[in-house]
């Protein structure tokens, strides 16, 4: 194969590319972030999922449900929370339906690709909530409260019998 020579606007843009690089140090093997940003992204993300993590314990505690046990599953829960939160950020700025057109030249409507992922890490979510007991159908519920109307309507079936 013979090289292509790089004509002048291929050169200045070239150079305008190595220069806005240039303040930012590329690092190829961590997929073209620099280091400093992704070192600060990571304790971002750590510290956030270091909060979530927090306040599921403290949760718990006040349902009196928590034990150290519950240590990995409560850590699991709070990096869905943190991952269906960002892409919950990432859908909302997109349109959730994409129409594709076939080889046929039809077009047809699907759910986009983020919206989907979404959807499975919302269901996850759910699970690991389900898993801790800290949704409505693994709770406690009295199945009669005692309150009045309940005593009215026993006492109304007694003296009917």
């Amino acid at each position: 194969m013979k090289k292509k020579k790089i004509g002048k606007r291929d050169k200045s843009l070239a150079k305008k590319v190595a220069k806005a690089t240039a303040d930012t140090s590329v690092d190829v093997k961590s997929g073209g972030s620099d280091s400093a940003t992704t070192k600060s992204a990571t304790t971002d993300w750590k510290a956030k999922v270091k909060n979530k993590r927090d306040t599921i314990v403290r949760v718990l505690k006040a349902e009196g449900k928590y034990s150290p046990e519950m240590s990995l599953q409560v850590n699991i829960l709070a990096q869905l929370c943190i991952k269906a939160d960002r892409l919950f950020q990432d859908t909302m700025d997109e349109n959730p339906v994409v129409v594709e057109k076939s080889r046929e030249g039809d077009s047809r409507a699907m759910v986009s690709v983020k919206e989907k992922l979404f959807l499975d890490y919302i269901d996850r979510v759910q699970k690991a909530i389900k898993a801790l007991g800290m949704n409505w159908d693994s709770r406690d519920r009295k199945t009669e409260s005692d309150d009045g109307f309940n005593a009215f309507l026993k006492e109304f079936a007694e003296d009917e019998d």
